[in-house]
């Protein structure tokens, strides 16, 4: 029996799958029969291992915001004393809720707010590096009566003054994490069915409120269904324009997903298609993705599936890390060639296939099965054990569980980020009364995270003026 035979028939790694994976002893029988279907190594497509008894339908839940930033300031806090330690080149703050944080003087000075260092209309620091003395120390540091500025006086005369708050939220390890770059993220299996949230597009294209949630929705779990987009094209540029801009690939400003006779890609057939992640081959694959379903296939198939990368990643490092290891850190090569929208194209990119941000964590997922290139360059010794990796990583991805499905209806935009969801799509038949078109465009996560930022102001602001209004017709 080989090595992987054994694993995956062993009553440890069956244990593992039915608690980590499954969902514990007291699994749902179709769990249970996922779990033999491992042992037995038959593949068998999610469409048929998830089977739901009719497919779930999806509309908008009234629920209480989770993302709008209403919350009151937290940080107006103010300083009670300062402390020179010049031998380190530090300098002690204290605030009047007795929280310390030190601060060096290299950085005081490269950070200074005056008019002089900084263009407060273009938020942007006006000195640079060259002009700095780094091993410069303040010949005086005071904190004013009110608590409010702290000034520093440096041997050239220059006056820097900080605010409690401004200095509040700078405080290195301690600072508040921004909830764009580091949102908390919520990790999903099938159940998301029951808790998927889905917008109108209307509202969409009218509320910054209803925008606001769902740009957040896809930064935290990363899948979320825009109903009400009828059947005509171009329903996903209106969606882009709102945010930003649709990101062009070579498919062209959108692409209309059909089966063709002479297919570019595996995608433009009738044919199931494998679990992947959009574009692995290029340099820098788009960020989202949206896929408008404009016409869809009358009998069985089509479905689509989605499972969360992120969530199964971390799966795979709980269950193997030294598989996980290997799929962080052994680059695989990924390659399409053909002809379309732009002329003819030929891409090939080099990923790992779990990609981790600067903290560690999983940032992008790159599978492609049509697209993965022989190209192996390790030793071929390391071959083996990369193959159990991807293998035992295909299984959680792939296991019901963790895979959610659902058949897009007419109108549908399913709105997902391309770094996280793992998708893919069960075949379908073309007849003469019966045929599928999806109109799909892609998004560009820094223009998205750009746009988050700015409704995020605008909405705070807004809010503070009400609530102050609110105030002043209370007291009058």
């Amino acid at each position: 029996m080989s090595t992987i035979r054994k694993l995956i028939s062993s009553p440890s790694t069956t244990a593992f799958l039915r608690n980590r994976v499954c969902g514990g002893v007291n699994s749902t029988r179709r769990s249970t029969a996922a779990v033999n279907a491992l042992q037995s190594r038959q593949y068998t497509p999610p469409r048929h291992i998830t089977k739901f008894n009719e497919q779930p339908v999806l509309t908008k839940k009234p629920k209480a915001s989770r993302f709008l930033p209403y919350e009151p300031h937290t940080n107006a806090v103010p300083l009670r004393m300062c402390i020179q330690h010049d031998d380190d080149k530090m300098l002690e703050i204290m605030w009047r809720n007795d929280e310390t944080q030190m601060y060096a003087y290299p950085w005081l000075r490269d950070n200074c707010m005056c008019a002089s260092c900084f263009n407060q209309t273009v938020r942007s620091r006006i000195v640079s590096f060259r002009s700095l003395d780094v091993e410069s120390s303040p010949h005086d540091a005071r904190v004013s009566e009110d608590g409010e500025t702290l000034c520093l006086t440096w041997p050239d005369g220059h006056v820097s003054e900080f605010s409690s708050q401004w200095l509040r939220e700078y405080r290195f390890e301690q600072s508040t994490n921004d909830p764009v770059t580091y949102p908390k993220m919520r990790y999903w299996g099938s159940e998301i069915e029951d808790s998927l949230s889905v917008f109108e597009l209307e509202d969409i294209l009218q509320s910054d409120e209803a925008l606001y949630e769902m740009l957040m929705e896809l930064k935290t779990s990363g899948l979320c269904c825009i109903k009400g987009g009828g059947t005509e094209e171009g329903q996903v540029k209106k969606i882009a324009d709102r945010i930003a801009f649709l990101h062009i690939t070579y498919f062209g400003p959108t692409s209309h997903v059909k089966a063709l006779y002479n297919a570019p890609n595996v995608a433009y057939t009738s044919k199931s298609f494998p679990m992947h992640t959009d574009l692995a081959f290029m340099g820098r694959p788009p960020g989202a993705q949206m896929i408008h379903c404009i016409q869809q296939a009358k009998d069985d198939g089509g479905e689509n599936w989605f499972t969360d990368g992120f969530k199964v990643a971390l799966d795979l490092k709980k269950v193997d890390p030294e598989a996980y290891d290997l799929l962080c850190n052994v680059p695989m090569e990924f390659k399409d060639m053909g002809s379309y929208y732009y002329g003819k194209f030929y891409q090939r990119a080099s990923h790992p296939v779990i990609s981790l941000d600067g903290m560690g964590h999983p940032y992008h997922i790159y599978l492609s099965d049509h697209g993965r290139d022989p190209m192996l360059r390790v030793p071929p010794e390391k071959v083996l054990d990369i193959y159990r990796a991807l293998k035992k990583f295909s299984y959680i991805y792939h296991h019901p569980r963790n895979v959610f499905e659902y058949k897009l209806q007419e109108g549908d935009i399913m709105t997902f980020d391309n770094r996280r969801v793992i998708h893919g799509r069960a075949a379908f038949k073309v007849t003469s009364i019966s045929a599928r078109h999806l109109e799909t465009g892609y998004l560009e996560w820094d223009d998205m995270d750009s746009r988050i930022r700015v409704l995020r102001e605008d909405l705070a602001a807004n809010y503070r003026k009400k609530t102050e209004a609110d105030d002043e017709k209370e007291t009058s």
